[in-house]
């Protein structure tokens, strides 16, 4: 990484001196394409730094994740269907409190 600099300083002064007899034109141009040749070139290294560190693997944890969920899902469905269960008994059980109600009226007395 340290050789990058000291190598577009060496490009960027060999080309200076190339351009020494040309026009202002031809100079402007050269040190333009010169400062982009440096930029390109520093972002190449640093492309080439990350793709020199590896990735992890996280196979195993996307699969352990997923057999989670699969087993989270499966927990939920039994869990609504213990829910449906449980409703359609206490409707039951309102029901036959409600025609216990109709069918035994219930007088309440008040105490003084």
């Amino acid at each position: 990484m340290k050789i990058l600099p000291i190598m577009l300083s060496s490009v960027a002064s060999v080309l200076s001196l190339a351009s020494c007899g040309e026009g202002s034109d031809l100079k402007i141009r050269r040190e333009a394409q010169t400062k982009k040749i440096i930029e390109l070139e520093s972002q190449l290294a640093v492309l080439r730094e990350r793709m020199a560190t590896p990735i992890p693997d996280v196979r195993l944890e996307l699969e352990q994740s997923r057999r989670v969920a699969g087993e989270t899902e499966a927990m939920v469905r039994l869990k609504e269907a213990e829910m449906a269960r449980c409703q359609a008994g206490m409707d039951s059980a309102q029901e036959e409190f409600e025609n216990y109600k109709r069918k035994h009226v219930v007088v309440r007395t008040l105490e003084r």
